[in-house]
């Protein structure tokens, strides 16, 4: 295994400026924590295919159980970009922008344990950590022990790299979204996510430019990315953080909350066309076939 060198694209991203990065204490507006509004808008729930109008007067709970779990998943993915930056140190290719991602994700970890401690201070915690547990060990086993634990280096590499894109053109996709309703959302929640988006994108230069020097042939490539959307889309209500709040809710009695096919749901529309995540479909071969075939 071994990624392909002298490169360029590296060396271009390293001499960037950095006046984009933000402060952990001064940046999000921490005051704002008590103001109203909501972690999650109507709009970008039915793009997950969940039925808003059964929640009824369930949506309040299920709004702070959403947003408790984007901070915790968020967390978690954030610390396995972070473990497999360490552990695979030798085998990367050492840059200035590797080392300012790993920083960076650090700061966000910190960020989003705030807000989820000033979140879960202010609501039932233990029901929280009832609803998250199956959810928290299912991320554990896929993007910690599965990913890391793949004997074969260049697999390795390609997944984590395809994984890591994902994940943060999910966080731009967040942000789009979250803005387009942004009267409804709480303006902290609103700040975190716009902040967080603005490293994310740098990291996402980042991760493009050590997934093209990586040397895995395009065969082997569509493989592999066929069982990471495959995952995707068989664990999809843990992808989009939702399964502890619609596990509440059915527990509520509430049945049918996300009625439809995953495959139709405006979400996965957006992952096959949507500009958000046309990195991801640069990585990911099966992904452009997906694409291509739906006619989008």
């Amino acid at each position: 295994m071994g990624y392909r060198g002298p490169n360029q694209r590296l060396e271009e991203l390293d001499a960037r400026n950095t006046s984009y990065r933000f402060d952990l204490d001064s940046g999000p507006c921490w005051s704002r924590i008590d103001e109203p509004g909501r972690h999650v808008s109507p709009a970008l729930l039915a793009d997950f295919g969940i039925d808003v109008a059964r929640l009824g007067e369930h949506l309040a709970t299920f709004d702070w159980i959403y947003g408790a779990t984007v901070c915790r998943s968020f967390v978690a993915l954030e610390e396995s970009i972070v473990e497999f930056a360490h552990r695979e140190h030798d085998r990367l290719v050492r840059s200035k922008s590797l080392e300012a991602l790993v920083e960076e994700e650090e700061k966000h970890i910190l960020m989003f344990k705030r807000y989820e401690e000033m979140l879960l201070s202010r609501h039932d915690a233990a029901m929280f950590e009832l609803a998250y547990a199956p959810m928290g060990e299912r991320m554990a086993k896929r993007h910690r022990s599965a990913l890391l634990e793949i004997p074969d280096d260049t697999d390795r590499h390609y997944l984590l790299w395809l994984n890591t894109i994902f994940f943060e053109e999910f966080t731009v996709y967040l942000d789009q979204r979250l803005q387009v309703d942004k009267e409804r959302i709480k303006p902290l929640w609103l700040s975190i996510h716009r902040l967080h988006r603005i490293e994310e994108m740098q990291h996402l230069a980042t991760d493009e430019a050590y997934v093209d020097a990586l040397g895995i042939d395009a065969a082997r490539r569509r493989e592999l990315s066929a069982g990471f959307v495959m995952g995707m889309l068989q664990h999809f209500e843990d992808t989009v953080a939702v399964a502890p709040a619609l596990s509440t809710a059915r527990a509520a009695g509430l049945e049918g909350i996300r009625p439809g096919r995953v495959s139709e749901t405006g979400f996965v529309h957006t992952i096959l066309a949507g500009s958000a995540f046309k990195r991801t479909r640069a990585a990911a071969p099966y992904l452009r076939e997906l694409a291509s075939g739906s006619g989008c």
